[in-house]
């Protein structure tokens, strides 16, 4: 036998173009989705704190609304107190009915409804100008603070404190 006719000679065939492409196709997708799935998880986190931000903010609003509604009627302005406390029953109100969505437990949504209980009266007395609603809506902005847990009730009255007894020891003697 001869040698030659053993031996079986073989081409290297390269891959066609069409594979190649294929293949590079393949491994950028499988780049791509490396890239993609941290930022997909950095994206929800993200999301879940914009959310919890935006809760804080609307909570801010709500009670900066009554505490505007308390200094405008301080000072004598009725009218625009009587659209701040307005708009502050208005945006509670969304917020409770919101239910899990808005930024109320549902502990404090239970604890807030007597907040409701002032609201046309003090609406009525701010639009009567009467110096009396400074008194009433205090007395909500408490209550407001209590239900959302912001503020505890006072247990015990603090200890009065008068400029002699703050004031330091002096020598006169010397």
């Amino acid at each position: 036998m001869n040698d030659r006719e053993d031996i079986k000679i073989t081409e290297k065939t390269e891959p066609s173009p069409l594979i190649r492409w294929g293949i590079f196709a393949a491994i950028v997708l499988i780049a791509f989705l490396i890239g993609l799935i941290p930022m997909m998880m950095q994206k929800w986190s993200v999301e879940s704190e914009l959310a919890a931000v935006q809760n804080r903010l609307r909570q801010s609003e709500i009670k900066g609304l009554l505490t505007g509604a308390i200094v405008e009627a301080n000072r004598g302005e009725y009218e625009p107190a009587r659209q701040n406390a307005s708009n502050f029953f208005t945006r509670l109100n969304e917020e409770q009915e919101k239910g899990n969505e808005g930024f109320l437990t549902e502990t404090e949504r239970g604890n807030i409804k007597p907040v409701f209980d002032a609201r046309d009266t003090i609406i009525t007395m701010l639009a009567q100008r009467d110096p009396a609603a400074v008194e009433r809506l205090s007395n909500v902005y408490s209550t407001y603070l209590q239900a959302t847990g912001v503020a505890q009730p006072p247990t015990t009255a603090p200890a009065a404190t008068t400029p002699a007894a703050t004031a330091p020891a002096t020598n006169s003697g010397q």
